[in-house]
């Protein structure tokens, strides 16, 4: 399987790390001007990268590092697994089988949408209509749930 679109629990997809800055994303792109940026009245921006099948958002709150990554590439996977366009009860049975399931319904927002939360935790699973849609991948937090533990940060030690 590609590693392009490898999920990271805590880290990221493929290339795109957790704690990045825009410039270093950015570097990632080939053509940069198909970047599509969108701002929040608080300062945090939201990119769509690779026709949009690849989202980044830079939260203000997080000194404007990459805060959260979300794919919904059909070649997305994690543990060999390909969640983008299962249902997700199949989504379930091959995570339980991988030993990382089941996932945990976190919020229902009506329309056939709902997020389902990984018990590792760091990772969303968006379901729409009972189908996979995409997967958003989040940093780990300290004990206290407050301070992200940014890949990057640990990696230089």
């Amino acid at each position: 399987m590609t590693s392009r679109y490898r999920i990271h629990p805590g880290y990221g997809v493929g290339a795109y790390v957790l704690g990045a800055t825009r410039e270093q994303v950015l570097a990632l792109q080939e053509d940069p001007v198909d970047v599509d940026r969108e701002f929040d009245e608080d300062g945090s921006e939201h990119w769509e990268l690779e026709l949009g099948l690849v989202e980044v958002r830079f939260d203000a709150d997080d000194d404007g590092r990459a805060s959260w990554i979300t794919v919904s590439h059909p070649d997305a996977e994690i543990a060999g697994i390909r969640p983008i366009g299962l249902p997700l009860q199949a989504l379930q049975d091959k995570l339980r089988s991988a030993g990382l399931g089941p996932l945990i319904l976190a919020d229902e927002f009506g329309e056939g949408m709902s997020d389902h939360e990984w018990p590792g935790g760091s990772l969303s699973f968006w379901i729409s209509h009972g189908i996979v849609e995409s997967v958003t991948v989040m940093p780990f937090y300290d004990p206290t749930g407050e301070i992200p533990l940014w890949p990057l940060d640990a990696a230089r030690g």
